[in-house]
């Protein structure tokens, strides 16, 4: 409902019950679910607090697609203790398990996420790109795959005062350039208390937290 309702993107949403997804394998003809807030001029912006409740079994395949995740396009919003399982989402750039793009002051915290994560240009685990954005006290779990550049298990691309805190990351980054366990690139931004233990594996700037700082 809220993915299809564009005129709600504004409000303070608070989850009460563990939500099974899994059917969104089967939804818009196999691509699966369609992400809250699609791009930069019509993004959430309001408050979603998760409460600590499982979504279990996501799922988007929108390969030619970007700002995929289950928040295409964070501005100026707060997304909070929400506990993805099992992500399953495939798609072009900008591509995350919770947010496929995050910016304007926007803050991810308390988050959770497992499953695998890939596409191309800036993938991350948690968040493909966060631009000028907070990223506290999150993790990530699991399989995170670039064909391109940018590839992180946290995030993609991490740029433009942007700030990642007390987080950390488990699993395998496969990547091709820009490859990092926590970022693929930190760029003009802060990473702080934060650790990383996945396996990374890339062609050009690969490092277990950061690819290119």
């Amino acid at each position: 409902w809220v993915g299809t309702n564009s005129n709600s993107w504004n409000k303070y949403f608070v989850q009460t019950a563990d939500i099974d997804a899994s059917e969104t394998h089967n939804w818009n003809n196999g691509n699966g679910f369609s992400p809250i807030g699609l791009n930069d001029e019509n993004s959430f912006t309001g408050i979603y607090d998760g409460q600590d409740y499982l979504i279990s079994e996501l799922y988007i395949n929108r390969q030619n697609l970007s700002m995929q995740a289950l928040f295409g396009n964070l501005s100026q919003a707060t997304v909070k203790n929400i506990r993805l399982m099992n992500v399953d989402i495939t798609a072009n750039f900008d591509v995350g398990g919770l947010a496929g793009k995050s910016r304007d002051n926007s803050a991810v915290i308390d988050c959770y996420i497992s499953g695998e994560v890939s596409g191309n240009n800036s993938i991350g685990g948690l968040v493909g790109i966060n631009y000028s954005g907070s990223v506290i006290d999150c993790c990530f779990s699991g399989n995170v795959i670039g064909n391109s550049v940018k590839t992180g298990a946290l995030v993609g691309y991490n740029y433009d005062g942007a700030n990642i805190s007390g987080c950390f990351a488990t699993g395998e980054v496969n990547g091709n350039n820009y490859s990092g366990g926590l970022a693929g690139v930190n760029e003009n931004s802060a990473i702080s208390e934060s650790f990383c233990t996945a396996e990374v594996t890339g062609i050009d700037y690969a490092g277990g937290l950061v690819g290119w700082n």
